[in-house]
C-alpha cells in the first residue's frame, strides 16, 4: 500500500474524528448556557429570545459556509421555508406562554 492509498483511508477517519469533536464542544457549549438562559427567559419574552437566537446562528452559519447557504434551491429552500414557518408557528402560538412566568418565592 502506497502513501497516497493510506492518506485516502485515514482522511474520512479523520473528517469524522473532527466532527464528532466539533459537535461535543457545541453541545458543551449550549448545555452551559442552560443556567444563563432559565434566567434570561423570565426577563425576556421567550418567543423574542428565541428570534434573535436563531438569527444569531443564521448570521453565524452564512459567514462560516456562505456559499454552502447560497446553493439553497429550489426543493430545499421551500422545505426550509416551510420547516422555520411551522417551528416558528408552533413556539409563538400557544405551545409558550404569552409572558414569561414569574417565579413565586415562597419561604
Amino acid at each position: 500500500m502506497s502513501a497516497a492509498d493510506s492518506a485516502m483511508e485515514l482522511a474520512p477517519r479523520s473528517d469524522g474524528v473532527l466532527a464528532a469533536a466539533a459537535l461535543l464542544a457545541v453541545t458543551a457549549a449550549w448545555g452551559s448556557t442552560f443556567f444563563l438562559m432559565k434566567d434570561l427567559v423570565e426577563v425576556v419574552p421567550p418567543v423574542d429570545f428565541l428570534a434573535v437566537r436563531f438569527a444569531i446562528a443564521a448570521a453565524a452559519l452564512f459567514l462560516l459556509r456562505p456559499r454552502t447557504v447560497l446553493a439553497i434551491r429550489g426543493d430545499g429552500l421551500r422545505r426550509a421555508v416551510v420547516l422555520g414557518l411551522v417551528y416558528g408557528g408552533a413556539r409563538g402560538h400557544g405551545h409558550l406562554p404569552a409572558r414569561p412566568r414569574r417565579r413565586v418565592h415562597r419561604p
